[in-house]
C-alpha cells in the first residue's frame, strides 16, 4: 500500500478507510518512526483548524443572535469584534501554514531517496556438492544490475531483487566504496561479496529482504 502519505493520512484521521486499512496505518506507525511522526503532525493541523473553525462558528452565531436583539450601533460593535477575532486568527494560522510548508519540504529533502550508483555487477552459481562440477567450483556466470539508493527511511541494507535487478537502500559504505561486488547463489541461498566483505541475504518475503555483514 503505496499512496500519497498526505491523502493516505488524511483519510485515515478523516475515518473514511476500511478497518483493515486502518490496521495497515496503525501497523505501519507502530514499525516506521518517520510515517508515525508525519500522522502526527498531520493530526495537529487537523486539530488546530477545527478549533479555530469552531471559535468562528460560535461568534457568528452569537453575531446572529446580536442580530435580532440588538440595536445598529451594538451590531457595528459586534461585527468589528468579530473580524478583529477573525483577522488575528486568519494571520496566525497563515503563519502555521507557512511553517509547515517550509518544514514539509524541509522534510522530504531530508528523507527522498537518491540514487548513488548504478553498476554491472557479477552473479555466480555454485553448484552442488554432488554434481559433475566438483564441491565449490563456479558453474554460470551471469551479469545482473545493481542499484544503490541512499533512503533515510529504509532500513540499512534493505533489497529488492526482481528480473535480474538488485535495488539494496541506504547500503553500508563498505557497499558504496567496493570496487568488486559479487552475488553468490549458494543451495541454501544467496551472499553478497563485496571486495573482501560478505553479507548474508535475509530474505523476509519474495525478492525482499536485508543483508547483514557476516565478515570480517
Amino acid at each position: 500500500m503505496e499512496p500519497n502519505n498526505i491523502d493516505l493520512i488524511e483519510a485515515y484521521l478523516d475515518g473514511t478507510l476500511s478497518d483493515d486499512e486502518n490496521a495497515q496505518i496503525e501497523h505501519r506507525m507502530a514499525v516506521d518512526d518517520n510515517f508515525y511522526q508525519q500522522v502526527q503532525y498531520q493530526l495537529g493541523f487537523k486539530k488546530f483548524y477545527e478549533q479555530r473553525f469552531q471559535e468562528i462558528e460560535m461568534r457568528t452565531e452569537m453575531l446572529s443572535f446580536i442580530d435580532n436583539h440588538q440595536t445598529v450601533i451594538t451590531k457595528v460593535k459586534a461585527i468589528e469584534r468579530v473580524r478583529d477575532f477573525v483577522t488575528k486568527y486568519a494571520a496566525q494560522i497563515a503563519v502555521v501554514i507557512m511553517v509547515g510548508i517550509g518544514t514539509w519540504i524541509w522534510w522530504n529533502a531530508q528523507n527522498t531517496e537518491t540514487l548513488l550508483l548504478t553498476k554491472n555487477i557479477e552473479k555466480v552459481i555454485i553448484p552442488d556438492q554432488d554434481n559433475a562440477f566438483g564441491e565449490g567450483q563456479e558453474a554460470i556466470s551471469e551479469n545482473i544490475t545493481l542499484q544503490l539508493f541512499k533512503s533515510p527511511r529504509s532500513e540499512p541494507n534493505n533489497f529488492t531483487y526482481q528480473s535480474k535487478v538488485l535495488t539494496i537502500y541506504h547500503p553500508d559504505p563498505e557497499i558504496v566504496n567496493a570496487k568488486k561486488i559479487k552475488l553468490v547463489s549458494l543451495a541454501t541461498g544467496y551472499r553478497l561479496d563485496c571486495d573482501s566483505i560478505s553479507y548474508k541475504w535475509i530474505e523476509k518475503e519474495p525478492g525482499r529482504g536485508q543483508l547483514k555483514r557476516i565478515s570480517p
